[in-house]
């Protein structure tokens, strides 16, 4: 007997069966009723996972984009500092001497009598040289 007063019948594995009297129309019924709550119970939570997976998406979408535009700023940033250094050193070789010189040019220097030949990074690698 279960709690609703209804006999049950019991299977030979020891589970409980269709109620006693049952037809087989309304077993049937009754297991489709339940796997239709139980269908309708998991469309839900996928639903909800689809949900939560959007709202992950957004934010990671939001996220992503804020961090370009944090990058793009600093690429920005970098390139002006760059074009301001240009500028600096464009400066330097005009009031200082040759406009066109390179770190790989190679300076022949008369140190005392002796020649010394280097290339002007080289001769350039301490500040002020």
């Amino acid at each position: 007997r279960n709690y609703s007063g209804a006999d049950e019948e019991v299977d030979g594995h020891g589970s409980p069966g269709v109620a006693v009297g049952a037809t087989a129309s309304e077993s049937k019924r009754s297991g489709s009723s339940t796997e239709h709550s139980n269908g309708l119970a998991s469309l839900r939570e996928v639903e909800d996972a689809c949900v939560r997976l959007e709202e992950a998406l957004e934010l990671r979408d939001s996220q992503y984009h804020s961090h370009a535009n944090d990058l793009e700023g600093a690429r920005r940033r970098i390139e002006e500092r760059c074009r301001i250094l240009k500028g600096r050193k464009r400066a330097n070789a005009e009031s200082h001497g040759n406009q066109n010189a390179s770190d790989e040019d190679i300076i022949e220097i008369n140190a005392g009598g002796k020649n010394v030949t280097a290339k002007r990074s080289t001769l350039r690698q301490l500040e002020g040289t």
